[in-house]
């Protein structure tokens, strides 16, 4: 990651964002939107935004990206992100060895660990990346995951229905580690044998494991029981979530970035539909 970008990214991990306290992070989210080049984008009266990429013409589906604005950490009056070498810890049953990873963590200006937040931030940086880098894309930035999906299951009821009944499918990033692929989430099928297929050469490529997690929760499983279109959730590279250790690894950000961009390019802009069972 070049030294710019990682810059951008080390100023979005430092924005504070607790659930029912996500203003700042959805004043930044709204900041970054408004730089961007021809992208359009509204917030409802929940604070979740909805942004918008089309080339003029253009009056297809949309890839749409999906992350989460709120984190679980106590809000602090500021957050000093730091650049540190960490190995990774057990994470859902599997260990690993004692390699060192470039990593960024979060403290409080005396030096107290405070949580980093890439559960979701980093997946909130992995969408607005791939937005700049696409075109005809669209991306949602829904509130108060972390207490029940609230952002996401009221959106079908108000403005951002008809938004987001223009996805082709939708591709979250909430998961930790570097090479998750939810298939379920709190037992909703999120995508069907079609969409498995087009999509293996990529998760080859990339060695993600295969697609079996159960996910506990996250957005994408209201949007599949609203939406009849595949859904996935991705890894966004986090380790040791919810915890004032929480960090987030360098590498495991770029390899997101990097699957989300083959993902979207194997799967084009074709509707994949998939009612829920």
């Amino acid at each position: 990651m070049d030294n710019i970008t990682l810059n951008r990214f080390k100023e979005l991990l430092s924005v504070p964002s607790k659930t029912y306290q996500e203003d700042k992070m959805v004043e930044y989210l709204s900041w970054v939107l408004d730089s961007m080049d021809g992208v359009e984008y509204y917030t409802d009266e929940m604070n979740n935004i909805y942004a918008t990429k089309r080339q003029d013409g253009f009056n297809g589906y949309f890839p749409m990206f999906v992350a989460h604005t709120d984190t679980v950490h106590a809000m602090v009056p500021e957050i000093v992100v730091k650049e540190q070498t960490l190995p990774k810890p057990p994470t859902f049953g599997r260990t690993f060895d004692d390699t060192q990873y470039d990593v960024l963590k979060a403290y409080t200006p005396d030096g107290n660990p405070t949580g980093i937040g890439g559960d979701d931030k980093a997946g909130i940086f992995i969408c607005l990346s791939l937005i700049e880098q696409f075109d005809n894309i669209m991306g949602a930035f829904f509130v108060e995951e972390e207490i029940g999906c609230n952002g996401s299951r009221e959106a079908k009821h108000g403005d951002g229905h008809s938004y987001l009944e223009q996805a082709a499918y939708f591709i979250q990033f909430d998961a930790p580690t570097d090479n998750w692929i939810s298939r379920v989430c709190n037992n909703v099928e999120l995508f069907n044998d079609e969409f498995e297929m087009v999509l293996k050469p990529v998760w080859k490529l990339y060695e993600l494991s295969e697609p079996n997690i159960n996910d506990p929760i996250t957005d994408v499983k209201e949007l599949k029981l609203a939406y009849p279109v595949c859904c996935i959730n991705y890894f966004a590279g986090y380790m040791d979530m919810h915890t004032p250790v929480e960090y987030v690894v360098i590498e495991y950000v770029e390899k997101a970035l990097n699957v989300g961009a083959s993902t979207i390019i194997e799967l084009g802009v074709d509707k994949y539909l998939y009612k829920n069972k």
